[in-house]
């Protein structure tokens, strides 16, 4: 009797198994993984903020950004430019046509400056993202990288009408979860939706490092880790 694998033999009424049956257990076992990086700053962030960069304009960088997401076998990104959409326009554009899967989203600061990632289905049009920046406070790009009107908490909470997925960014950084300027009353927990912020002296640094664990040490040009803490 035909069988795929080290699967048991499946007995049936004639002793063959179904096509859909033997084409199911030709499917790889198990979940499936894949290398993402969902805090990849445009080029214009690179400009605003005075960063050294090798790319002499936002083709060039983007570019690269593709090639290094090819090389690497990163499969989807996220483009999180501080309260701002349209300046990933044009590297979102240049990823999708090379195949990568690209989420839209921004990272906000909360009034305390704590910097979370919203993310939303790739099919999710700019103008409902900018509305949703506006409804964090934005409604000028003149500062660099400002802090919203909203505390984290209040992000958080209106993450799920938003239709966002949010995940803290950089957080062993001083603007973190981890570290981050949260009143003392406030803790985080995954589920809750709260971030845990320990003090250095309830988290070993080297353990939350091993948290964070990115691309950052391998020479490319993408800024920042993989996926740092997801919640």
């Amino acid at each position: 009797m035909p069988y795929a694998g080290n699967v048991c033999p499946m007995v049936f009424a004639d002793g063959v198994l179904p096509a859909e049956v033997a084409a199911a257990l030709r499917r790889p076992p198990g979940a499936r993984f894949h290398r993402v990086a969902l805090q990849v700053n445009p080029y214009a962030y690179l400009v605003r903020h005075a960063k050294a960069t090798a790319y002499q304009d936002e083709q060039a960088y983007n570019a690269a950004m593709v090639d290094a997401f090819l090389r690497y076998e990163i499969k989807a990104i996220a483009v999180t430019d501080h309260f701002r959409i349209e300046t990933s326009d044009q590297l979102a554009a240049a990823a999708r046509a090379a195949g990568i899967v690209v989420f839209p989203g921004f990272e906000a600061a909360s009034k305390e400056g704590v910097h979370l990632l919203f993310l939303f289905d790739p099919d999710r049009p700019s103008r409902q993202i900018e509305r949703i920046i506006g409804e964090c406070g934005m409604h000028s790009d003149t500062e660099p990288s400002p802090l919203g009107n909203l505390d984290a908490e209040q992000l958080l909470a209106r993450a799920h009408g938003w239709q966002a997925v949010v995940i803290a960014a950089h957080v062993t950084s001083q603007a973190g979860a981890c570290f981050g300027s949260f009143p003392a009353s406030h803790g985080f927990a995954c589920g809750n939706p709260r971030i845990f912020r320990p003090s250095r002296s309830q988290v070993p640094w080297p353990s939350c490092q091993r948290q964070t664990r990115g691309l950052s040490s391998t020479p490319t040009p993408i800024t920042g880790g993989v996926i740092q803490w997801l919640c």
